[in-house]
């Protein structure tokens, strides 16, 4: 998470300055998943996409949003019938697919032969040393193959830049309907990051409150579904057989809303993940529950391949919006409606009113 903190903070700088000049966000999951995928691209390539300054890179957004569309579709499927026939919805993802493997593969060129031609003029070390590479990490590293190392990329660009893009909008969405929990986590980000340009990595790591806002945003509206495993032998588990090669479900949306686990599980409330001295939760009368109901990324071998790009990139961008602007909705929207694609996403576009806060502009 450390070695991409720097090049997403770039990103995060260049997207608050365009929000200074609007002073609104219009259509929130896709401006965005724009900024997103701006990040996807510099993490993956070091490379500006160009999304956030670009219309022409909303053709690419356009891509994503068909493979996952196409995705759905076979997902709401009684049945495989792709294994036996291709439909019109898996030919409309196979094309659109391979576009975005020749669009990855023609990057991971470029950027190969940019780090040859450092390598041979004898500045690669130099380079490597103020600006983390992940090409470089991951064939450097050598377990991987270049078309393997493609295949993970891909996984990052439909995967993170649309599931980032409804994810941050719900974060921003329960901040403008709970002012206080807002006005808490703007207190903390002034009093851990002096320098209003730079956040970094040592201060986004100091701002418990703010990751507990993410973590209870995303128990609120959890960003899958729930994870999906089939187990290679019969296991047991809390009393119940279950044979080898069921499909099993872990439904987190049931378990967070569990009153059990999560006394007035429909509201906002961040403190249920404060802890005390970065180990304990504290006690406050709702927060007998293990952490592990809310993994939104996963855990353990089998966690999100994006989760080193996904984390940073979310908290830095709540952490700028809350710390230059005060976020609300507009026409007193009290509840913002959801529907289930791949990811949850609001029902209607949403948009967002942006209050310039007095310190962001003094200077």
């Amino acid at each position: 998470m450390a070695n991409f903190t720097p090049l997403l903070e770039r990103v995060a700088n260049d997207f608050i300055d365009n929000l200074k000049t609007e002073l609104q966000i219009n259509d929130a999951v896709r401006e965005i998943s724009k900024y997103a995928y701006e990040c996807v691209g510099i993490a993956s390539f070091n490379k500006r996409y160009g999304c956030l300054n670009d219309s022409s890179q909303d053709e690419m957004l356009n891509l994503l949003n068909t493979i996952l569309k196409t995705l759905q579709t076979a997902f709401l499927m009684p049945f495989d019938i792709n294994r036996y026939y291709k439909t019109k919805t898996y030919r409309e993802f196979e094309q659109t697919f391979l576009q975005l493997q020749e669009f990855l593969k023609k990057n991971m060129e470029e950027q190969i032969l940019r780090l040859n031609t450092m390598r041979d003029e004898g500045t690669l070390m130099d380079y490597l040393q103020d600006e983390y590479n992940l090409i470089y990490a991951m064939l450097s590293d050598g377990k991987l193959s270049a078309e393997e190392i493609v295949t993970l990329i891909s996984d990052l660009h439909t995967g993170a830049a649309p599931g980032l893009g409804n994810a941050i909008t719900f974060v921003l969405c329960d901040l403008a309907l709970n002012p206080n929990k807002q006005d808490t986590l703007y207190e903390e980000i002034t009093q851990v990051a002096a320098d209003q340009s730079v956040i970094g990595i040592d201060a986004l790591q100091k701002m418990s409150y703010l990751q507990a806002c993410i973590k209870e945003s995303q128990r609120l509206t959890a960003p899958f579904p729930g994870a999906l495993r089939i187990p290679e032998t019969d296991v047991t588990i809390a009393g119940y057989r279950i044979p080898k090669g069921t499909n099993i479900n872990i439904n987190h949306k049931m378990m967070s809303l569990d009153e059990r686990f999560f006394p007035q599980p429909t509201k906002f409330l961040p403190e249920r993940w404060t802890r005390d001295d970065n180990t304990d939760v504290i006690d406050k009368g709702y927060q007998n529950f293990p952490n592990v109901i809310v993994k939104p990324f996963g855990f353990g071998v089998r966690s999100c391949a994006g989760v080193r790009v996904a984390k940073p990139t979310m908290m830095l961008s709540v952490a700028k919006i809350i710390q230059n602007f005060e976020v609300s909705l507009p026409n007193g929207e009290k509840e913002i409606k959801t529907t289930r694609l791949l990811f949850p996403t609001p029902k209607e576009p949403v948009n967002m009113c942006l209050k310039p806060r007095q310190s962001s502009y003094s200077s």
